[in-house]
């Protein structure tokens, strides 16, 4: 078996681009036919099998696509999706420009191209550079999957500072085939003008996921679309007010697991004599957390800023907008409104003011079709502001799908032990006064 049947990884009756310009991967010399090394593989449609996944109500797709925003870094095309009727008025906050006027108010802005970690807090430089590591193309793809890579895209392309060593050649291959098939959906999504819900369900699901799986189980990827912020926890407009944000929802998280929540994909990688990592998984420490919040007032006894079940006891501070249409403003104004709340939520549950202590920068993740982009969350003060857009790949190539992989890896990363270790730090300051 050799690695060049890669290319037949794909569904039938599909065709997508690979990375040598454009050209179509179905062309395979008669020599690369003779031999498979990964057997082809058909896709059945699986949207009956994720209702969750449905268009949710209030999606406010019927935005005008041209929407002046000056630090944009995206297209304004007009997008295809069909327009939806509210069930109710229009939300007040539109645009990233009203966030402004929101009782902590939030601006967006470029980050600097020159010195942007001026621009950062210290929390989040490690995190950054890493991130520019990987858009740089440096040490993003595996190894042993040198040769496999190096067909499928333009040879003359191929950099030897592109590969690092870390997996073994297996679960490299499995991991290959995975992106193939994913960049495949994406590609088929695009060309059928598919829905949001079509995307999430077979690129942003499984993409997400696949990034948070080294973590056995201490980060997650939650899908969230049906989750909404509580009443409390509504951010105000200039102190009047709560904001009307129906339908200002966001489509994934990725969730902190602090005690043994995750037994089953432990289970697993015992089951497949994996060394298993719990550190971090105090269940003596997530069993006080659970009590605390069970302790808040009715209609609060959650860590988030939503009563949804799956994030009642698992902090998620780091948030996933997808849009099908080229309308990035929506997405900014929801990922806005949700870390907002989110902020309202930290400083009540965590009493960060009496503690004296700021809210942690926040990687955001807003994808754009094909795109994805990194922002964040700064906490100034007297306001927030959001930091961006980073461009960390696209679902159309082979090397974009390699390159959003590793930032996600580094943001689980982050979730895994930054995002951890302030938390902890932070609830332990509020248990140790009670």
């Amino acid at each position: 078996m050799t690695s060049s049947s890669i290319r037949s990884a794909r569904k039938d009756g599909d065709h997508f681009e690979n990375d040598k310009g454009g050209e179509d991967l179905e062309r395979t010399s008669a020599s690369d036919s003779q031999q498979q090394l990964i057997p082809r593989v058909r896709y059945p449609l699986r949207l009956a099998e994720a209702p969750i996944l449905l268009p949710r109500p209030g999606r406010c797709e019927d935005l005008p696509a041209q929407i002046n925003n000056p630090c944009s870094t995206f297209s304004s095309d007009t997008g295809t999706g069909a327009s939806s009727k509210k069930r109710r008025g229009a939300s007040p906050v539109k645009t990233t420009t009203m966030l402004r006027g929101l009782s902590t108010p939030f601006l967006y802005a470029n980050i600097a191209v020159d010195d942007p970690r001026s621009r950062l807090p210290e929390d989040i430089h490690r995190l950054f550079l890493e991130v520019g590591r990987i858009t740089s193309r440096e040490s993003f793809i595996p190894s042993s999957v040198r040769k496999q890579v190096s067909e499928l895209v333009d040879e003359d392309r191929v950099r030897t500072w592109w590969f690092f060593d870390d997996q073994s050649p297996d679960d490299a291959l499995a991991e290959l085939l995975q992106l193939r098939r994913i960049q495949a959906d994406a590609q088929r999504c695009r060309r059928l003008v598919l829905s949001e819900a079509a995307w999430n369900l077979d690129v942003h699901g499984p993409l997400l996921r696949l990034g948070a799986v080294r973590t056995d189980g201490r980060v997650e990827r939650e899908i969230i679309t049906s989750a909404r912020i509580a009443p409390q926890f509504l951010p105000t407009i200039d102190g009047k007010e709560r904001t009307n944000v129906e339908g200002k929802m966001v489509d994934f998280a990725l969730v902190l697991n602090l005690g043994y929540d995750a037994l089953a994909e432990l289970d697993v990688n015992r089951f497949q004599g994996k060394e298993v990592d719990k550190a971090g998984m105090d269940e003596a420490t997530a069993e006080v957390i659970r009590r605390a919040v069970r302790a808040q007032p009715l209609g609060q006894q959650t860590i988030n800023q939503t009563l949804y079940t799956g994030l009642q006891y698992r902090p998620a501070p780091v948030n996933v907008e997808t849009k099908v249409s080229g309308i990035p403003e929506e997405g900014r104004v929801q990922l806005g409104i949700w870390t907002a709340a989110w902020r309202i939520r930290m400083l009540t549950f965590l009493d960060l003011q009496n503690q004296q202590r700021s809210l942690i920068t926040l990687p955001l993740i807003l994808v754009v079709e094909h795109q994805w982009y990194l922002l964040f969350a700064c906490d100034r003060g007297d306001h927030m502001q959001i930091l961006g857009d980073i461009r960390i790949g696209d679902t159309s190539t082979l090397l974009g799908l390699y390159s959003i992989l590793a930032v996600i890896r580094e943001v689980a990363k982050w979730l895994d032990e930054d995002f951890r270790h302030w938390f902890l730090d932070a609830f332990s300051g509020v248990a140790g006064d009670a």
